[in-house]
């Protein structure tokens, strides 16, 4: 019997094309366009502290489970007491839909934002595009 082949092989498949902006190469076109979108909040004050592709550690017990990289990470106005505004730190991963018309987002994928949520105490919000 022959091998399997990995599904990336067969065929012609529409793949995400790369994209890179400012210095940073984003794995689709989407998610660059979520970044200008997120530039542009950042420059309207709405939004601060912008970082690119955070990563975070997922450490159990003080075994090394590797890491997930993220496409965004910035802070957010939440609420304003008095003159001071509160910020709130968000994480976001933007998935993009495949050929034919469904989101990507893979088990594994879907696992490993569990795992950083409950090691990091955090929110990872998924952006659909």
């Amino acid at each position: 019997m022959g091998k399997a082949v990995p599904s990336y092989m067969r065929g012609k498949q529409a793949r995400p094309k790369r994209v890179e902006i400012d210095g940073y190469t984003f794995a689709s076109q989407a998610e660059a366009r979520r970044y200008g979108e997120l530039k542009l909040l950042e420059k309207a004050g709405e939004i601060r502290d912008l970082v690119v592709h955070p990563r975070l550690h997922l450490n159990i017990k003080g075994k090394d489970l590797g890491e997930v990289e993220l496409d965004f990470s910035y802070f957010v106005k939440n609420e304003k007491i008095g003159n001071c505004w509160f910020w709130v730190q968000k994480y976001e991963d933007v998935k993009r839909k495949d050929s034919k018309g469904r989101y990507v987002h893979t088990p594994l994928s879907k696992f490993r934002h569990r795992v950083a949520e409950a090691l990091h105490g955090i929110k990872i919000e998924i952006v659909l595009r």
